[in-house]
């Protein structure tokens, strides 16, 4: 198959956290993959652009605007082949005849994001089978191209932050187990944990658990109390509000040793956060 055109500028990692990589990719609608006559734009994982951050074995919403006209033979029966590049693929977004006038239209399906962490390419392949993977499983020809047949890139994070003795487990963001959204300037939003906390060095002390974005000062606290020696676990949710100037953002964690939250300072206790340790979630702002 000859390739008609490259796959634009693909994906740009912006923060990694924690072994959770917090990623910003180009709009989806600029994402553009084609290879002889089928030609894939608009491509969005889970609501978002074409790179998303998911836990392992969840799912992933896919939708993508497939245009695909055969004029060798408009009546020959076809697929488009779509799953994860290194493995078979799974499924089929087209089967038939293009006919004459071609093939536009919105699909949308869902994959499975692999149980172990890592990163993992969607792809595309077409295939010329009586049915979708009827004689043959495997991709028709041969393994997807990255220049031409990648659709996009989905990272598997465990959904873990880890912060001194601090651990955040089954984040969600709007009740989703995602960590980038993209949200209206000033809308509300929810996230949800479950907070493990303790401290060995003085198991007496008061701490708090300060939240915000990252490049302001903390907002509040989700936890304000004495956790020990023992590892707890405290169920949290709290509401955000996201910036009115549109940009990325970040929202962050810390821990500190106050009297009580934000009482004897306003500033992140230690200071600006940590990418690495710190932040939690990815937001874009965008009018």
């Amino acid at each position: 198959m000859a390739s008609r055109r490259n796959l634009l500028v693909p994906l740009l990692l912006t923060a990694l956290v924690a072994g959770l990589g917090l990623v910003g990719a180009p709009p989806a609608s600029a994402y553009t993959v084609s290879d002889g006559p089928v030609r894939i734009q608009s491509v969005h994982l889970n609501g978002g652009d074409s790179e998303r951050n998911v836990l392992p074995g969840t799912l992933v919403t896919v939708t993508l605007h497939l245009s695909f006209k055969d004029s060798v033979c408009p009546t020959c029966r076809e697929q488009i082949q779509v799953g994860f590049a290194n493995q078979a693929p799974d499924q089929c977004v087209f089967d038939g005849a293009t006919g004459t006038g071609g093939v536009k239209e919105t699909v949308t399906f869902q994959e499975t994001a692999a149980a172990v962490t890592g990163s993992y390419f969607l792809a595309f392949d077409r295939a010329f089978d009586t049915g979708c993977l009827a004689t043959n499983p495997d991709w028709w020809n041969g393994p997807p191209d990255p220049d031409t047949q990648y659709l996009g890139r989905v990272q598997v994070k465990p959904n873990t932050l880890v912060d001194q003795q601090v651990r955040l487990t089954n984040i969600t963001l709007n009740g989703l187990p995602d960590r980038e959204f993209t949200l209206l300037p000033g809308a509300a939003f929810s996230v949800a944990f479950v907070l493990h906390i303790r401290d060995t060095a003085c198991p007496a002390c008061q701490e708090q658990l300060e939240v915000g974005f990252g490049h302001q000062q903390p907002d509040q606290c989700v936890y304000d109390g004495v956790p020990g020696p023992v590892l707890g676990s405290v169920p949290v949710a709290f509401v955000e509000t996201a910036p009115l100037v549109p940009g990325s953002y970040f929202l962050a964690v810390d821990v500190a040793k106050d009297s009580s939250c934000l009482s004897s300072r306003s500033t992140w206790w230690n200071g600006t956060p940590d990418p690495q340790r710190q932040y939690l979630a990815h937001l874009q702002v965008k009018p």
